[in-house]
């Protein structure tokens, strides 16, 4: 079975992985955004993130979770995903 999974890693201050939720074809980046804007407020020193997807997301989705994550942290890597835990 494939797994369908974008996730953003933030390190340093605040070690958070914040699941972005997958909606019928569409993922929640507004939900994503506002965890990150929440982590910026309270860790304001916070500037980088890793984005990482599974090879199933199509590319167009990266681009637009990079772009929506920037706009609560300015830079954005793209990474490896993990495996997940059994």
């Amino acid at each position: 079975e494939q797994s369908h999974r974008m996730q953003i890693h933030v390190s340093g201050a605040e070690k958070k992985i914040i699941d972005v939720p997958a909606r019928s074809d569409q993922w929640d980046f507004d939900s994503m955004e506002e965890q990150l804007q929440a982590i910026k407020n309270r860790f304001p020193d916070v500037d980088s993130a890793t984005l990482a997807a599974d090879d199933t997301v199509e590319y167009r989705w990266i681009v637009k979770g990079v772009e929506a994550a920037r706009k609560a942290i300015p830079t954005i890597a793209f990474g490896e995903m993990q495996p997940l835990m059994q």
